[in-house]
C-alpha cells in the first residue's frame, strides 16, 4: 500500500468509524515516486481508549490508539516526537480525540455535540499529520494527476481529489511533513487550508 493510500485509510476510519476496517476504495491514480491517492483498506483499525484526557506527553506507542486529549497534551506533541503536528486550533465546546498509530502518524479530530471518543459518525472536523521526506514535493505530484485540483495556499501546495473532496492535502516548502484536513463539508476543508487555519501545535 502507498504512502498516501495508507493515510486516507486510516483518516476514513478516524473521522468515520475507528473500530471498523471497511469501507470504499474511491481513487487509484499512480503517481510520481510511488505513490496512489487512493481510499483503500488498511491494515489495522483503531481502537477507543476513553481514559481521562492526560498533560502526559505521549511516547512512541506500539497499536494504534485512540483517546481524549488535554490541550496541554497535543501541546506537547511536536516536542515528543520531533516534528510538527497540524490542528485546528483549541475550539469551545469540543472534545480532542487524538488518534496515533505506530508508523507516526497522528490524527486530531473534533468532536462536537456531545459525540464520545469513538463516535462512528462522520460528521467532524479531522487533521492528519504524516512524516513524508520532501513532503511538497509528494503533494505537487499528486496534484498534478487526473482528477486533482490545487487549492490555493501560500507557501506550499494544496489539493483535493474530486473523488473525495472532503479531504485537501497539502505540505509547505521544505517541510517533510504532510497534512490532510477533513470535514464534512468540502467547501470549509477548502477554506480552512486556504485561509492557513490549518497550523501547528505550539
Amino acid at each position: 500500500m502507498s504512502r498516501v493510500s495508507s493515510q486516507a485509510s486510516v483518516i476514513e476510519r478516524v473521522r468515520s468509524r475507528p473500530w471498523v476496517l471497511a469501507f470504499v476504495a474511491l481513487v487509484g491514480a499512480a503517481i510520481v515516486a510511488g505513490i496512489i491517492l487512493a481510499a483503500t483498506s488498511g491494515s489495522s483499525s483503531p481502537q477507543s481508549d476513553t481514559s481521562t484526557p492526560t498533560a502526559t506527553p505521549p511516547t512512541a506507542v506500539s497499536t494504534t490508539t485512540v483517546q481524549a486529549a488535554s490541550l496541554a497534551t497535543i501541546g506537547a506533541l511536536p516536542t515528543s516526537l520531533g516534528h510538527p503536528v497540524y490542528w485546528a486550533g483549541p475550539k469551545t465546546a469540543t472534545t480532542y480525540e487524538l488518534t496515533r498509530t505506530p508508523d507516526g502518524r497522528v490524527y486530531i479530530r473534533y468532536l462536537t455535540g456531545g459525540a464520545k471518543v469513538g463516535s462512528p459518525l462522520p460528521d467532524f472536523l479531522t487533521v492528519g499529520t504524516y512524516v513524508v521526506p520532501n513532503a511538497e514535493a509528494a503533494v505537487a505530484a499528486a496534484a498534478a494527476q487526473p482528477g486533482s485540483v490545487r487549492v490555493p495556499l501560500k507557501g506550499g501546495v494544496a489539493f483535493y481529489n474530486t473523488a473525495r473532496p472532503t479531504s485537501v492535502y497539502f505540505a509547505y516548502a521544505g517541510s517533510d511533513v504532510q497534512v490532510e484536513t477533513y470535514d464534512p463539508s468540502a467547501p470549509v476543508a477548502r477554506r480552512l487550508v486556504e485561509t492557513g487555519a490549518i497550523k501547528p501545535v505550539g
